[in-house]
């Protein structure tokens, strides 16, 4: 059975790397998939790539400290070219951008298929570090993408970027992503104990939910900032935000929601946070950029209303329902379009178009079967993947 291997940069639960799963329970019927990463993966992730049928295979140094990255990686490369010529393994999947560099130098004059994923708008992410590191990333990325046959991104705002800002000349395809309809559904169903929604709900409240890692990237620090000025003008109604995911800005957003004592709850990072979609009422996403944000995707499919930034890059095509793809089209400062509300980014402290879609939401409550989504077909995702190989 002919080979395929993956490389990652990490797998540690992350959107990129569910996604890839995803790509392997489609190919692992007809090909043997080794997959692989820079990093070590987590023992949660590790149990989650033994039931997809593939192996995992480590090409790299073991225990190697981050100082010595540059060594690891040049391992890496040395082995698993080694690998790629003994096994002949023709083709080779990538995802993030040390992944996707590493891939074409080690596959460099081998006759290897290599197609390279990028997951997020690579503009904003690395602008986002500074102009030395925007500029170096272009350089790189530029020479290094233009050799491989491929690139397959998530959004047409990524693919946009990958040609006017890092001047990609080759193939760029859209696939969007994969989701479990059938799985999600019943991972949904789990019993769990949150008498603090139920509580909130008892006193006419309701709930806000976000999800994800606590770093600058998800602008969290405004959302509470804003949620605070928001639940004041509730007028004896205590509205609840609950925020789920763990990340090194945990300590000082939960000293903001102390000084500002407002109605925010913590609950860390869990391994199913499905039951909270059908339990909370709304889900916020106020993030400076994504790639195409699965959680939004997850929200919508089981129905928790989605309050959501125009960023870069994903939200607009998921909360149109796949209308507007169009990044350079000038929306509203709030818009209400067929799969939630999409609010204009600010870069001030409280974001008054956030503040003003709360307040819609809350005033116009949505019931749990409003949402019209694309998403919510078996099929979607799928058949672009099906018919690449």
């Amino acid at each position: 059975m002919q080979k395929i291997i993956f490389i990652i940069d990490r797998i540690e639960g992350g959107g990129a790397e569910k996604q890839m799963l995803k790509v392997i329970e489609l190919y692992n019927i007809n090909y043997e998939i080794i997959v692989t990463s820079l990093h070590e993966p987590s023992g949660e992730m590790k149990t989650l790539l033994s039931q997809s049928s593939c192996e995992y295979m480590s090409f790299r140094f073991n225990n190697l400290s981050d100082k010595l990255r540059i060594i690891n990686y040049l391992c890496f490369i040395f082995r698993i070219r080694n690998y790629i010529k003994k096994e002949k393994v023709r083709i080779v999947f990538s995802y993030l951008e040390w992944s996707n560099v590493l891939n074409i130098i080690s596959n460099f004059k081998l006759k290897t298929r290599t197609f390279l994923n990028v997951r997020n708008h690579l503009t904003s992410q690395y602008k986002d570090k500074g102009k030395g590191y925007y500029r170096l990333s272009k350089m790189i990325l530029k020479y290094f993408y233009n050799k491989s046959e491929c690139i397959i991104c998530n959004s047409q705002a990524i693919k946009e970027d990958l040609k006017e800002n890092y001047f990609i000349k080759n193939k760029i395809n859209v696939f969007y992503n994969i989701y479990d309809l059938g799985y999600m559904t019943n991972k949904a169903k789990e019993y769990m104990d949150y008498k603090f929604i139920d509580e909130c709900h008892l006193n006419a409240g309701k709930v806000f939910l976000t999800v994800g890692r606590l770093v600058s990237q998800k602008n969290l620090e405004q959302l509470i900032i804003t949620f605070s000025d928001f639940n004041r003008t509730q007028y004896g109604v205590n509205d609840l935000l609950v925020i789920v995911g763990s990340g090194p800005l945990e300590s000082k957003l939960k000293h903001l929601v102390k000084d500002l004592s407002v109605n925010v709850i913590f609950i860390g990072h869990i391994s199913n946070p499905y039951p909270l979609f059908i339990k909370c009422d709304y889900f916020i996403l106020n993030s400076k950029f994504e790639g195409f944000p699965n959680v939004l995707s997850e929200a919508i499919i089981l129905n928790c209303f989605p309050i959501v930034v125009d960023c870069f890059s994903g939200p607009r095509e998921i909360i149109s329902n796949f209308e507007i793809i169009d990044y350079k089209t000038e929306l509203k400062n709030v818009e209400c379009l067929k799969s939630g509300i999409l609010y204009k980014k600010d870069d001030s402290l409280a974001n008054i178009n956030l503040f003003e879609s709360l307040v819609l939401a809350r005033v116009n409550f949505y019931k749990k079967t409003d949402i019209t989504s694309k998403l919510k077909s078996e099929s979607f995702g799928k058949d672009q993947w099906s018919c690449l190989l």
